[in-house]
């Protein structure tokens, strides 16, 4: 939880619920697991309150003491740890991506009201980087559904069809580009659609989505940009093992 940036409301976002094992002691749930066809239930404060999820909304049940429980339904396979709950005064932002698989996919982005025109700026920064994806990896995986991206108080994490952002619509190098936004939509291939059965293998989900960054520069500026930013990042490399690979 969080105050916004001008200290107006509250900015609460709840997320990475299952990392590390300890998410169910705030959110009930497994490890890691992945499930199918879910129902989630969150009790709002009052009957005004506005749902930053509204296109997997299923329900919206009026309870005796003035509040709301919001009901969200999943219909395609998804890690458990990629549920959150995001809470603010937000105004959404809306457009249609024409997905290289040849559907018209809806995409949302959830702003502060004071960010307002910053968030729309921002919105050919989303569409560009679904075709960049696009070009990389094939269709977007959830284009049944929708992309979606939250304003969070945190950097961002890579919540399926919804993305957290918080990198305060910091443009980078070529102009347009926006490393986090970038990074996290790569997870929906990377990690959301391919998912490693266990946190030993979490390389897959990070090391792959980090390459699509490098990928993405070498398109746009060159051999010279791609190689550029995997010397800046050869530091992270592992120079032996470092998860066992017993089953324990």
């Amino acid at each position: 939880m969080d105050k916004s940036p001008n200290d107006e409301h509250l900015f609460i976002s709840l997320e990475n619920v299952s990392l590390r094992h300890h998410g169910r002691i705030v959110f009930p749930n497994t490890n890691l697991k992945i499930y199918g066809n879910q129902h989630w239930a969150i009790i709002g404060a009052n009957g005004s309150g506005k749902s930053a999820l509204a296109k997997a909304i299923c329900g919206r049940i009026p309870l005796a003491d003035g509040k709301v429980t919001w009901r969200w339904h999943v219909a395609q396979p998804i890690s458990n740890y990629n549920v959150a709950l995001n809470i603010a005064p937000y105004e959404e932002l809306t457009a249609t991506y024409h997905s290289l698989g040849g559907q018209r996919v809806p995409v949302s982005f959830w702003v502060l009201p004071e960010d307002r025109e910053k968030g729309e700026a921002f919105l050919p920064t989303i569409l560009g980087d679904l075709r960049s994806l696009e070009e990389i990896c094939g269709p977007y995986p959830f284009r049944a559904e929708k992309h979606g991206v939250v304003q969070t108080p945190h950097l961002g994490m890579e919540h399926q069809t919804v993305i957290a952002y918080g990198n305060a619509f910091r443009e980078g190098d070529p102009p347009g580009y926006d490393w986090l936004h970038h990074h996290e939509l790569s997870h929906e291939w990377w990690g959301n659609l391919v998912t490693c059965r266990d946190w030993k293998d979490m390389w897959i989900h990070e090391g792959i989505g980090t390459y699509m960054q490098a990928l993405y520069l070498e398109s746009r500026k060159g051999r010279g940009a791609y190689r550029a930013f995997m010397a800046r990042n050869s530091r992270h490399l592992n120079r032996r093992a470092v998860a066992s690979r017993s089953s324990s």
